[in-house]
């Protein structure tokens, strides 16, 4: 069965994995459970995330769910969120950014979405967006084998991130 597992680190880390086994997919539900726990450690500073290969019946709302949690995270300093391989399209990525704007204490964030064939220029506008209402200092992208993406959700992105490259402290 593929569920989420997740594990409590210490106080301030969690690490969360999706488990693939004989095909079975995790759901919206799952990801919602998984989220009710996160935010009951709201002391929360490290978060890793590994959900790759487990998207296909994770919609759009399941990974905005996500988002929502990590939001109400008020500690989360490092997150690392692996979607590889999902189905979901801009809704879900928007859902996601637009709440990990309004996390204030990030300073360090890993998305991939490689291979998610359905992200297109919309969703890195809004990755672009959100990140500038942040404080990051470190930042990972990983858009590989996202055949959707153009040059112009690429320019959008690029300009955004040119924006965050003035905040001092970031690593470039």
């Amino acid at each position: 069965q593929c569920g989420i597992s997740f594990q409590l680190l210490d106080s301030e880390r969690i690490l969360a994995k999706g488990l693939r086994q004989n095909h079975d997919r995790i759901t919206d539900y799952s990801v919602a459970r998984l989220c009710a726990c996160l935010v009951e450690n709201p002391k929360c500073t490290n978060l890793q995330i590994d959900l790759s290969g487990c998207g296909y019946q994770i919609s759009n709302q399941g990974v905005a769910i996500l988002g929502t949690a990590f939001s109400k995270m008020p500690s989360l300093q490092y997150l690392d969120i692996n979607l590889r391989s999902f189905t979901i399209n801009e809704v879900g990525i928007s859902g996601m950014c637009e709440c990990l704007g309004k996390v204030i204490s990030l300073k360090k964030l890993k998305i991939n979405l490689s291979d998610c064939q359905k992200v297109g220029d919309k969703a890195l506008s809004s990755i672009g967006m959100s990140l500038l209402s942040t404080n990051l200092t470190d930042l990972e992208l990983n858009f590989s084998n996202c055949i959707s993406l153009t040059d112009k959700g690429l320019g959008g992105l690029c300009a955004a991130l040119a924006k965050l490259s003035k905040v001092p402290g970031l690593k470039r």
